[in-house]
C-alpha cells in the first residue's frame, strides 16, 4: 500500500506533467499576424480609423502581446519544472517536501491561475464569461481542468500539507 505521502507525490506529479500539453504548440506569430491582417483589412474598409487601431498602434500592441505570451509560456515551463521537482521530493520522502508542495501550489494559484474579472463582476459572473469564451473556441476541457480542477487540487494539497506539518511538529522534517 502506498503511504499518504506517496499519494500526494503521485497526484502532484501527474498534475504538473499533465500541464506540459499547454506548452505546445510554442507561442507563434500566427495569432499576432492574424490580428495585424485583420486590422489592415479594417483600415482599408473604413475611411476614418479610430486612433486605437492605427497601424503604428497595432504594431505596438502586437509586440506587447508577443512579450506577454512568451512571458506566460516561460512562467508555466518554470513552474512545471519546480512542480515536478517538488513531487519527486514527496515521492522520495525527502526533507521539506511539504514545503516544496505548498510553495509550488501557491505559485500556481498566484502566478498562473487567472480568475478573470472577479474584482469587477464577481466570481460567478467571471466564470460564466470564461465559460462562454472557452466554449466559443471549443476548448471547454481546458477551462474545466485549468480553472476548476487544478485550483481545487492545489488548494487541497496546501491544506493537506499544512495539516500534516502541524501533526509532525517536533519530529524530523519529512
Amino acid at each position: 500500500m502506498i503511504a499518504s505521502k506517496n499519494w500526494v507525490g503521485v497526484v502532484m506529479l501527474i498534475s504538473w506533467l499533465s500541464q506540459v500539453v499547454y506548452l505546445f504548440p510554442l507561442p507563434s506569430e500566427a495569432p499576432i499576424s492574424a490580428i495585424e491582417n485583420e486590422a489592415q483589412r479594417t483600415q482599408k474598409d473604413l475611411n476614418a480609423v479610430p486612433e486605437e487601431i492605427k497601424p503604428d498602434k497595432i504594431k505596438e500592441y502586437s509586440e506587447q502581446a508577443k512579450k506577454e505570451i512568451w512571458g506566460r509560456w516561460t512562467l508555466r515551463l518554470t513552474l512545471i519544472l519546480f512542480g515536478v521537482v517538488a513531487s519527486v521530493l514527496a515521492l522520495k520522502k525527502m526533507a521539506f517536501w511539504r514545503t516544496a508542495i505548498i510553495l509550488t501550489s501557491l505559485c500556481y494559484l498566484i502566478l498562473l491561475y487567472d480568475p478573470g474579472y472577479v474584482d469587477k463582476v464577481g466570481l460567478l459572473e467571471s466564470y460564466k464569461l470564461k465559460w462562454r469564451l472557452y466554449s466559443g473556441f471549443n476548448d471547454l476541457h481546458t477551462f474545466v481542468y485549468q480553472d476548476i480542477v487544478l485550483p481545487i487540487l492545489y488548494l487541497a494539497a496546501i491544506i493537506f500539507c499544512f495539516g500534516k506539518r502541524k501533526k509532525s511538529k517536533g519530529q524530523i522534517p519529512s
